[in-house]
């Protein structure tokens, strides 16, 4: 089938201005609920330490369907004072894409100033309510082994806060009706799985 998408690495993969750090967890959610917790950009700062809640919402939202199976949004964002984009990268405002690739792939880059973080997932199902989620940060900062420590433990924090919501919310309203602006990668999954999975 021409239309089935090969195996995914992000550019960043091969490229040697990055560094990459990687781990993987086993999560008691099905991996479509998984995938759509990734792509949900208003989670953002009600759930994660890094979020700001005086700034919640994105602006400038504009979502492009890369191909059949490929499609990215992209917004920009405030993030809190005590972020990486604020003390590495010396901005108040990020622009941020968050991309899916089917089957079970996103994609969260984070542009600030000249720093970019690239957060990749795959959610590997392991049975209808269990997967294995693989994830990989690649950064163009902090290049030394020792930042390796850094982003790992934020990266842990972060799937700790993800879990807590995934345990609670998702497997509920993963067929619920959502249709704000902010769901638009939400929308466009379902709508794009649905396609993949029923051609």
């Amino acid at each position: 089938n021409k239309d089935s998408p090969p195996i995914f690495f992000p550019p960043e993969h091969t490229d040697s201005s990055f560094r990459g750090v990687s781990g993987s967890v086993l999560i008691n959610t099905n991996y479509l609920s998984v995938c759509e917790n990734l792509l949900d950009m208003l989670h953002i700062s009600y759930v994660h330490s890094f979020g700001s809640r005086n700034t919640p919402l994105p602006s400038s939202i504009a979502f492009e369907k890369l191909n059949s199976y490929h499609g990215r949004s992209t917004f920009h964002y405030r993030p809190n004072s005590n972020t990486i984009s604020r003390k590495v990268g010396h901005v108040n405002e990020v622009r941020v894409e968050n991309e899916f690739i089917l089957p079970t792939n996103t994609i969260t880059r984070v542009f600030a100033g000249d720093t970019i973080k690239t957060v990749f997932t795959r959610s590997i199902p392991i049975s209808d309510n269990k997967t294995l989620l693989y994830w990989k940060i690649y950064r163009n900062f902090w290049m030394h082994p020792f930042g390796d420590y850094f982003i790992r433990k934020l990266m842990e924090k972060t799937i700790k806060e993800d879990i807590s919501i995934l345990k609670n919310v998702y497997p509920e309203s993963r067929h619920g009706v959502i249709k704000t602006k902010y769901d638009r990668t939400i929308l466009e999954f379902r709508k794009t799985m649905e396609e993949y999975l029923n051609p």
